[in-house]
């Protein structure tokens, strides 16, 4: 079974589906750049059963330019889909 869509890492509680359900595979979204190095750790952390998203939803574009986001922001998530066999 697959979570196509999913925000796990946001909420501790939710986490525990992790290791309860076993024969799930969740795509976890990283939709802020605070996500992102969280993203990455359930990937390592929990290997084929995580399925990593990166980006920047439009809720969040602002933070780029009021300095919330550091400028190396792009760089940053070039590396991890790269590093995650993303486009």
């Amino acid at each position: 079974m697959f979570d196509v869509h999913c925000h796990i890492h946001e909420t501790p509680a939710t986490l525990g589906a992790l290791d309860h359900n076993k024969n799930i595979v969740y795509c976890v979204q990283g939709t802020r750049y605070t996500d992102w190095d969280r993203v990455a750790q359930l990937k390592e952390e929990y290997g084929d059963r995580i399925v990593p998203g990166f980006g920047l939803h439009p809720w969040f574009v602002e933070q780029v330019g009021s300095g919330e986001i550091p400028e190396t922001w792009r760089s940053k998530l070039r590396a991890l889909v790269e590093m995650h066999g993303g486009i």
